[in-house]
């Protein structure tokens, strides 16, 4: 393996678990009140972890989800994850820019569906 190559997919691998660190810090739980303090909770880490397949360990029982929503999350999760095959592979410049977007919108979705009824 060349050194840049090497290079990249250390840089992949950091990526993503900074992509898990900010999950974990993001993980407090839901805070009614002002004088109560928030607490870290698993379920919120996995759920906003998990970003768009969060759909298969959904946590609202109420809402139902339709098949597109499947199709939609399964083809966004496998874009993010052949996008970071693809820049530990054959690392370019502006590949790397797009896998951070990509990674940022793993955790928006995580966050949006996490924090979406607290």
């Amino acid at each position: 393996m060349s050194t840049i190559r090497s290079k990249a997919t250390k840089t992949v691998a950091a990526l993503w678990l900074l992509l898990f660190a900010a999950a974990a810090m993001c993980a407090i739980g839901p805070v009614h009140r002002n004088d109560l303090p928030g607490y870290w909770s698993s379920d919120f880490f996995l759920t906003t972890a998990l970003g768009p397949l969060v759909v298969f360990r959904w946590p609202y029982p109420a809402i139902r989800l339709s098949t597109s929503d499947y199709v939609a999350s399964v083809l966004l999760a496998v874009l993010v994850v052949g996008w970071s095959i693809l820049e530990a592979t054959r690392p370019r410049r502006w590949t790397l820019g797009v896998l951070v977007l990509l990674l940022g919108v793993w955790l928006l979705h995580g966050l949006g569906v996490t924090y979406a009824w607290v």
